[in-house]
């Protein structure tokens, strides 16, 4: 495990100083040398991956403006790479269709609505989607299912303000985080907004 740091770390300095950028290749030497050194290095550890189109650089400053402030131990992806190579094994493929509109699913969190606009086909390949399609396209428009749900992992093509809108996914995703039951707030402004919206867009 020592030997596979060092060299990895070395990799980066040596990329470094030739001018090169050293955001992917470290990491894929330390994956060859030792297959489960992420499954070693991120034992105990609370991972926060941030997605999307646009927003990403922003959010990810304010969360580690928000843990540096409060005095969290963290780590961050500075540079700010892609994972290349993926994280899950599903995989989209592009669509002369785009598939703009509202979309309303049913999770096991209850009802959830958003907005969807891609022209990315999702498929899963067996892994268990986030919920079931109501109204709108989903991952495909094929197999009614939109979005991905494995252990901590959300996924969904919903925006459009996804979590105000849905104040169940919201508190769950709140309550995994903190690893415990949190006190209930006062949400019933937010629950009735959800169901005129799914009533709206049905």
């Amino acid at each position: 495990m020592i030997i596979t740091m060092i060299t990895a770390k070395l990799c980066a300095l040596i990329l470094r100083l030739t001018g090169r950028g050293a955001t992917t290749l470290p990491g894929r030497v330390a994956l060859k040398m030792k297959y489960n050194i992420l499954t070693r290095l991120s034992k105990g550890v609370r991972i926060i991956c941030v997605t999307g189109t646009n927003g990403k650089t922003t959010t990810c400053s304010l969360l580690e403006h928000a843990f540096k402030s409060s005095g969290i131990s963290y780590f961050i992806n500075k540079s700010g790479a892609n994972m290349l190579s993926g994280a899950l094994p599903f995989y989209t493929k592009g669509d002369s269709k785009r598939h703009i509109g509202n979309i309303v699913f049913e999770t096991p969190f209850g009802t959830a609505v958003g907005f969807e606009n891609h022209s990315g086909k999702t498929y899963l390949n067996g892994l268990p989607p986030l919920g079931r399609v109501i109204k709108g396209f989903g991952n495909n428009g094929e197999d009614k299912g939109e979005g991905l749900h494995i252990k901590n992992t959300f996924c969904t093509y919903a925006h459009g303000t996804f979590l105000p809108k849905n104040p169940a996914v919201c508190d769950e995703l709140l309550c995994r985080a903190a690893k415990e039951t949190l006190k209930p707030i006062d949400d019933s402004l937010e629950i009735r907004c959800n169901r005129q919206l799914i009533n709206r867009f049905k």
